[in-house]
């Protein structure tokens, strides 16, 4: 006699799912979540690697993307935080476009930051710098309207 009681297997969403990100993209996800949970607690790399009772140079791997995070430890972490391991996992991140988005700003930003580096570091001819300035501007206030209008529509 069958056992007629098999648990559905969603091949279709598995497939989406491996279509979107590569393992490297899903691990940045992953720390991107970390870094942003870990900074609205107010606490250190150091203080929440105790927490969980690894070394602080093995929590920075997982926050920066180079390793994975073993089972256990999401766990873990999400009873820390208080939250479902999921929201940790980035699984319901299924948006290509919201990651090259996200991706896009955080590029836009730091060239803003060098531009700003390099118009402080130099001397520049006072008409050129003056340009310069007013063209940081002009883009930052695009910048930071893009970035809103993005948060937005999330």
């Amino acid at each position: 006699m069958k056992n007629e009681s098999k648990m559905k297997l969603h091949i279709e969403e598995l497939k989406e799912y491996n279509n979107l990100f590569d393992i490297k993209e899903r691990k940045d996800l992953i720390g991107q979540t970390l870094t942003a949970l870990r900074l609205e607690s107010g606490k250190t790399q150091a203080e929440i690697a105790e927490l969980l009772g690894i070394k602080a140079g093995t929590y920075s791997t997982y926050e920066n993307g180079t390793r994975e995070m073993p089972a256990e430890l999401i766990v873990r972490t999400a009873i820390l935080y208080g939250l479902p391991a999921d929201l940790i996992l980035q699984t319901e991140t299924r948006n290509r476009e919201i990651y090259d988005t996200k991706k896009q700003i955080e590029v836009f930003n730091e060239q803003m930051d060098e531009l700003k580096d390099l118009l402080n570091a130099k001397e520049l001819n006072p008409d050129v710098k003056e340009f310069l300035n007013s063209m940081t501007k002009a883009f930052e206030s695009i910048g930071e309207q893009y970035d809103k209008q993005f948060n937005q529509d999330k």
